[in-house]
């Protein structure tokens, strides 16, 4: 979920948006994280957002042989982090990060990321194939 854009932020809410374990509260490392040159501040957080967007090729596979293959149109699904998902991150419907992509247990192309994921019904990322 992206963070507030005014009002009250602190290192908590920061170091949630970025997937990071309680303790975590060193400003310094949460900035280098996202790319933010010192001198550091809280105020560069407001509104930042660490969903990013790769888009996914319709229809889902049940054969992962197949995944590769398929060509069709394409829709966006989110996920926190940058680059591509990696096995063990979970997809989602918006940038917000709060509908998790129901992927129907099957293989999903990404061209944008050349592979294939295997997506379970809450969105988690199962199985990875390169294309």
């Amino acid at each position: 979920m992206a963070l507030p854009s005014s009002g009250p932020l602190g290192i908590n809410a920061i170091r949630t948006e970025l997937g990071q374990a309680q303790g975590n509260n060193s400003l310094s490392l949460l900035s280098n994280q996202v790319g933010f040159l010192a001198p550091n501040a809280i105020s560069e957080f407001y509104g930042y957002s660490a969903a990013t967007m790769i888009f996914l090729v319709e229809p889902g596979t049940p054969s992962q042989g197949e995944v590769c293959g398929i060509d069709g149109g394409e829709f966006p699904v989110y996920f926190a982090g940058t680059g591509c998902p990696v096995v063990g991150q979970t997809l989602y419907t918006d940038a917000g990060l709060t509908n998790r992509f129901d992927g129907q247990n099957l293989w999903w192309k990404s061209y944008q990321c050349n592979c294939g994921y295997y997506i379970m019904s809450n969105g988690f990322v199962e199985g990875y194939t390169p294309c």
